[in-house]
């Protein structure tokens, strides 16, 4: 039952039917493992680490509760025991692609270049290696190095293809396309015609809602898909239709997951911009730029590492300036140009941000 419910998205069944699994079955591993999987996708970290040290306490031996403590730990910024744990790990020989994976989300998060290129080189020549690329593609894109990143998502869904793994191979597309729509170039998406969050910050709203309504058709009953995924586009296009109050209205039923679909509060920041609510606003980007951790572990199934945290700087320092709060506006911008301090120079939002700085000062 757990697995229907994993193939049709619907989460809150997905819940219901590993307690009672759990309550029926105390002694197997998999039920509290499924159940953490389950929390964390959500944003509910605390539950899903629970859930997590639960199914390792079970089965001390297997390694998929210890990824999903991994996860838990990163989102929740606890890298310490993160760190603790991967040790433990690498002693015990526990350590696939995707605990490995974990393990260079760990570095990015934490900026360590000798962690990075020992798990860049880890993943060399492996099967996985379109993990490898796609962290890589990520970072690049997260320090404004967009032509870099598109050369690794293009490496990275050559590799997934090459193992047959076509919707790994059409997500990391989409996230390229969507890095680009985030940093103001619209080529990308309008070449590939999606994703639909791409076409919708684009402007083709038209055909945003088309694909939408076809995922709609395959997860009806989808619980993040209708709480968060589709309103966010649907909040995209209202604010290119300019409708910023229908975005801020759309995205209320998105609060409860944002924790880990930084779309949500990246939106709805967006919307009180145009709403000139400055201090609203920047607390929106806020959320996005204070959790680090889950900015990449948070998408742990998807490709969509870090997208929201840059574009959130610039956004807080937008949403400072307009409260008048001068000092944080200019703390702000200079936090997103230290990010993007070797950033491709062709980059539209970049001269934007450099202009609205000037003005500052």
């Amino acid at each position: 039952m757990q697995s229907f419910y994993l193939a049709t998205r619907e989460s809150d069944k997905g819940i219901e039917a590993a307690r009672t699994s759990i309550r029926n079955y105390p002694r197997i591993w998999g039920f509290p493992n499924s159940l953490s999987a389950i929390y964390i996708d959500l944003g509910q970290y605390e539950e899903g680490l629970k859930a997590a040290l639960e199914a390792a306490r079970l089965q001390p031996d297997r390694e998929q509760p210890y990824r999903r403590q991994l996860d838990a730990y990163i989102c929740l910024d606890r890298l310490g025991e993160a760190r603790q744990l991967a040790e433990k790990l690498r002693a015990q020989g526990l350590g696939g692609a995707r605990i490995h994976q974990r393990f260079l989300e760990m570095a990015y998060v934490e900026d360590d270049q000798a962690a990075i290129a020992r798990e860049i080189q880890w993943f060399s020549g492996k099967p996985e290696e379109y993990l490898s690329f796609g962290l890589q593609a990520a970072y690049r894109n997260v320090h404004g190095q967009r032509r870099e990143s598109h050369k690794l998502f293009e490496r990275a869904a050559e590799t997934a293809r090459r193992r047959k793994l076509t919707h790994v191979a059409a997500e990391f597309e989409e996230a390229d396309s969507l890095a680009d729509a985030l940093a103001g170039n619209c080529q990308t998406v309008r070449r590939l015609g999606r994703p639909a969050m791409a076409l919708a910050l684009c402007g083709d709203g038209a055909q945003g809602e088309k694909l939408a309504a076809e995922t709609s058709k395959l997860y009806p009953n989808g619980t993040v898909w209708n709480a968060v995924h589709l309103p966010a586009i649907r909040a995209a296009i209202a604010l290119n239709r300019g409708e910023p109050p229908k975005s801020v209205e759309l995205l209320e039923s998105a609060a409860p997951y944002e924790r880990a679909y930084f779309e949500a509060p990246y939106l709805r920041g967006l919307a009180y911009l145009r709403l000139h609510r400055g201090t609203e606003a920047a607390a929106e980007f806020q959320k996005v730029v204070d959790h680090k951790g889950a900015n990449w572990a948070s998408g742990w199934r998807h490709p969509f590492w870090g997208q929201f945290y840059s574009p959130s700087y610039l956004g807080m320092a937008r949403g400072f300036a307009l409260a008048g709060d001068t000092a944080k506006a200019k703390k702000a911008f200079q936090d997103f140009f230290e990010l993007w301090k070797g950033a491709d120079t062709d980059i539209p939002i970049l001269p934007q941000a450099r202009a609205e700085y000037a003005k500052l000062r």
